[in-house]
Formats: structure tokens, C-alpha cells, sequence
């Protein structure tokens, strides 16, 4: 009989499964395989599927709980060739120790396994493995989702970037990646934060997260990814928008800020007249009634309701303006060469005049800017028809209403000519 499995020295393998202690940073296998199902079920099936399908007679009249069932299949077949493929890697623990299984070992990765997250092959005579649990690395988990989602949906949806979030998952953050990999990750976050430009994806982490190393984060795993071979821009600008959503605690909100700064002047941002033109600064005018969809490799700029229309292509946003009108709190500022920029992004603009009275709500822009979108949406122009600004008032004062905060109708019509101003004329 062999006495070495995997390269683990065979004694060590007898009496030391420890089913009750987790691998570090780990997700066991039928979480994983749980999660990626729910996911699938909450999507539409796509072209191909239905060869991963179990046939299952008699379940058509229940469609809802048939496209379920489809959808474990479906995930399923996915982690088993992953696994194969060695995609993610498979973690044991042993009794002082933790290991990293030879995929060549898991000769039957079956549902079964896959639903319990215990090793059960259908093969005799058993191996040592059997009855063990299996674990993912969290980080090798949700990379590996986040590629799947952008993969199978997010260059076939042409959603819009505020649609793109997913976020079941904690935010990926540099304890994610690695004692390893901090060299690389403040290679990068130095650079970052004295670049002029930042995507349209990093300017939506930086607004959720207000942390320069989500943008680090962001272009340390674009390049993980690159590396693999796996270099189809517009699925990467995608998986990258998923992971920045994951820093904001809610991703439309924070996008609807972003275009709301934009739209009144306070952020910069260029563009590309054609895929191969110059870019060039756009104005704030060019983002009224707009919204941002990632197609054809880039970032694109078109009307919020027609997204087969582009005004430009290449969307990228000023890094200094964004700093200054999205500012670092004192509890979440980070240390060291981000901080200082961060500060010295902050003394370029222009100081303010201290006025006396009381301080204005701090969820007042926020319910401008979600207001504001929401009128974009529904085609309010200049010069307002008649019970239109009523109507602005009232949903200010509904939004603000969410936050338990309850104001007169004379507050809410001053904010609403800051809504009023960002919509275009007729």
C-alpha cells in the first residue's frame, strides 16, 4: 500500500480529520456550492445550460422551483471543473496543520460532496479523504464568483453600472490577498493615488469606501486576472464594478452621488468622442439624463434610457476633484502615502467662508442626488410643468422621511432648486 497521499505523510492522515475546527479564512465547500446556486436561480438561464441539466419528469408545472433545481445543476458542473482545472484550490485540516489537496486525490467530486461539504466518493475501496470536510479561501471563493457572474452575465446583459452589484459578499480587502502580496498592493496604492484620472469603477469604490487601498485592491486583482490569460476588458471592468459595489453600503446610492457631483460641476471626468478618438474633458451638461454601462472593452456614456446610444466612450474621472468633493473622515483615513495626498488634495480647494446657522443635514445631498435621478429618469425638463417642483418637494421630504429626518416644506423647496438646476431644458 502507498503510504504517502498527496505528498502528507500517510500517519498523519489516521485519526486526524478535527471536523469541528474550520481552515483559516475559509468557506466550506457546500457554502460555497449553496451560494453559487442561489445566485444562478436568481439569473436567467443561459444558452448551453441545458446540457447540465438532470431531466426531472412531472416538475414542469412548478417552473419556479424547476429553474432552481437547473440552477444546482448548473453549479455543479461549474465548481466541478473548476475544481479540476484547479481554478480555486481545495483546503483539509489535519490535526496541527492545514494542507492544500491534490486536485489528482479528489477523483470523485460529486454533487453529493459538493452539497455536504464532506468528501463521499462512489469509488471502492475509500480513500483517507473520505468523510473529510473540504474548504475554499475565502478570497480564491470570491474571485472566483465574481469572474463567474461578469463571465456568464456581464457582457451579455449590457446592464447599467448601478445594476451590476451583487454584493452578498463582505468587501475584498488586503487581508483578503495576502501577507505575500502588501509589497505589490502599496506598489500600486502609491501610484494610484498620483494618478490624474481614476475608472469608473474606482471612482464608485472610492465614493462607497472613502479608502484609497479599495482602489488598490481594484488593479491589484485586474492584474491578477490579466495574468491568467483572461484579459476581455469589458468582463473585467465588470467583475471590478462588482467588487467596488461590495465597499459601498448601497451601490446605486453611490453612484447617483458620483453623477450628481459630476453633473453640478464638482468632479471632472473625460471621454472619447469614438473608440479611437483623443479623449478629451467633457462638460457637466453632457451627463444630464445620463448613466454609465460598460460595453466594448470601456466605460460608456449614453442616455439612462437607451443604452444602445453612446455620447462617449473611455469614462474616466479626476481623482483630485473626486478626493475633494468625497472627502476622507477622521475614523477612516487611511495611513501613510494616501492620507497625505488625500490632504494635500484637500488644500487645493478654494476655503469657505464660515457662515453663521445652524449646519445643513448631511443626508441632504444624498436625497438631492437620489431625487435628482429619479427625475432624470421620469423626463422632467426646464421650464417644470405645473406640480412638478410640488412634486420634487415631496419626494425630498419622503427620502429624508427614510432617515427618521423631518423638515418643512420651505427647507424642501430650497434643496429643490438644486434639482430643478440639474435637469436639462426642454
Amino acid at each position: 500500500m502507498n503510504n504517502e497521499r498527496e505528498g502528507i505523510p500517510w500517519p498523519k492522515w489516521r485519526g486526524t480529520r478535527d471536523f469541528g475546527i474550520a481552515v483559516h479564512d475559509a468557506k466550506r465547500l457546500n457554502d460555497c456550492w449553496a451560494e453559487l446556486s442561489e445566485a444562478l436561480s436568481q439569473r436567467p438561464s443561459l444558452e448551453g445550460d441545458e446540457a447540465l441539466w438532470i431531466t426531472r419528469a412531472g416538475a414542469t408545472d412548478n417552473e419556479l422551483w424547476v429553474h432552481e433545481m437547473n440552477s444546482r445543476d448548473v453549479a455543479t458542473a461549474l465548481m466541478q471543473r473548476a475544481i479540476a482545472d484547479r481554478t480555486f484550490s481545495i483546503w483539509l485540516r489535519l490535526a496541527d496543520s492545514e494542507v492544500q489537496a491534490d486536485p489528482q486525490g479528489l477523483a470523485s467530486m460529486s454533487h453529493k460532496t459538493l452539497k455536504t461539504g464532506v468528501y463521499e466518493s462512489e469509488e471502492l475501496p475509500h480513500s483517507d479523504l473520505e468523510g473529510r470536510p473540504l474548504w475554499v479561501k475565502k478570497f480564491e471563493w470570491r474571485r472566483y464568483l465574481d469572474e463567474t457572474l461578469a463571465r456568464r452575465y456581464g457582457e451579455h446583459t449590457g446592464m447599467s453600472a448601478a445594476q451590476a452589484n451583487s454584493a452578498d459578499d463582505e468587501p475584498i480587502g488586503w487581508d483578503d490577498f495576502g501577507e505575500e502580496n502588501l509589497p505589490a498592493l502599496k506598489r500600486i496604492l502609491t501610484m494610484a493615488v498620483d494618478d490624474e484620472w481614476w475608472s469608473w469603477p474606482e471612482a464608485i469604490a472610492w465614493v462607497g469606501s472613502r479608502d484609497p487601498r479599495t482602489i488598490a485592491s481594484l488593479r491589484f486583482w485586474a492584474q491578477w486576472w490579466a495574468g491568467r490569460g483572461d484579459d476581455e476588458a469589458t468582463i473585467t471592468l465588470g467583475a471590478q464594478h462588482n467588487i467596488a459595489c461590495k465597499h459601498c453600503s448601497s451601490a446605486s446610492q453611490a453612484e447617483a452621488e458620483l453623477v450628481a457631483a459630476i453633473s453640478r460641476g464638482a468632479v471632472r471626468t473625460c471621454g472619447r468622442a469614438s473608440l479611437h478618438a483623443k479623449s478629451a474633458p467633457l462638460a457637466k451638461d453632457d451627463w444630464r439624463g445620463g448613466a454609465v454601462i460598460y460595453s466594448q472593452g470601456v466605460a460608456v456614456l449614453g442616455p439612462a434610457s437607451d443604452n444602445l446610444v453612446a455620447w462617449a466612450f473611455d469614462i474616466a474621472v479626476g481623482r483630485d476633484d473626486l478626493m475633494r468633493a468625497f472627502p476622507v473622515s477622521e475614523t477612516t483615513k487611511p495611513e501613510g502615502t494616501a492620507a497625505a495626498v488625500n490632504a494635500d488634495a484637500q488644500t487645493k480647494s478654494k476655503p469657505e467662508r464660515k457662515r453663521p446657522g445652524r449646519a445643513a443635514d448631511p443626508y441632504w445631498p444624498l436625497a438631492i442626488a437620489t431625487v435628482t435621478q429619479e427625475c432624470l429618469k421620469a423626463g422632467y425638463k426646464r421650464p417644470l410643468k405645473r406640480g412638478q417642483k410640488a412634486a420634487i418637494q415631496t419626494m425630498l421630504l419622503n427620502e429624508m422621511a427614510v432617515k427618521d429626518k423631518h423638515f418643512s416644506e420651505d427647507s424642501a423647496a430650497k434643496y429643490a432648486m438644486k434639482v430643478i438646476a440639474a435637469l436639462p431644458d426642454n
